[in-house]
């Protein structure tokens, strides 16, 4: 296990994506990015494959996403978020309880 090891996750929310471990952290922990959401993670929660990547320790999302490419892994480009569509509240005379409509009957 080294900087560059692809990995695959096998639990939590990005179980099953390709990452990269980026970083050596405490001892049970790294620093993946990759396919995944660039964080924290547990070694026990990767599954390791006999492949490398040719990254730097501390590398940018850019790079290691430009290395698994080279590595013949597909790579599928995140999508930027826009806060254009924001969500609106409700009205007013939704978010109120009814009293009358919650009172027991007599």
């Amino acid at each position: 296990m080294s900087v560059g090891q692809l990995c695959v996750k096998i639990a939590g929310r990005d179980a099953g994506k390709t990452c990269v471990i980026v970083q050596y952290l405490d001892p049970p922990y790294v620093l993946i990015d990759g396919l995944t959401r660039r964080r924290k993670c547990n070694l026990s929660h990767l599954h390791f494959m006999p492949n490398h990547v040719d990254v730097k320790e501390n590398a940018s999302s850019a790079d290691v996403l430009k290395a698994l490419s080279h590595a013949g892994i597909a790579v599928v480009e995140k999508k930027k978020t826009t806060r254009q569509h924001t969500k609106t509240a409700r009205p007013l005379f939704q978010r109120i309880r009814k009293q009358t409509q919650t009172s027991p009957a007599k």
